[in-house]
């Protein structure tokens, strides 16, 4: 599977800069771009983002900083 790598990536099977469309195998890809260190370029769309809802119910954070005069 072809993918882009978005940082470097080292090992023994070699260095591959970022920018750089390698081709693994699909294991690796699905690892690597579960990770955020490569974005699919075929045969697979990219993983969806978990999405952050906020509890209306949940207590706010309350400062504990006090302001200087």
């Amino acid at each position: 599977m072809k993918v882009k790598i978005k940082t470097l990536l080292a090992g023994p099977g070699g260095i591959i800069q970022p920018g750089q469309i390698a081709d693994v195998d699909p294991e690796q890809a699905v690892a690597l771009i579960a990770g955020g260190f490569a974005v699919a370029v075929e045969g697979m769309p990219e993983p969806e983002k978990p999405q952050v809802v906020e509890d209306e119910a949940a207590p706010k954070p309350v400062g504990t900083r006090r302001s200087r005069k």
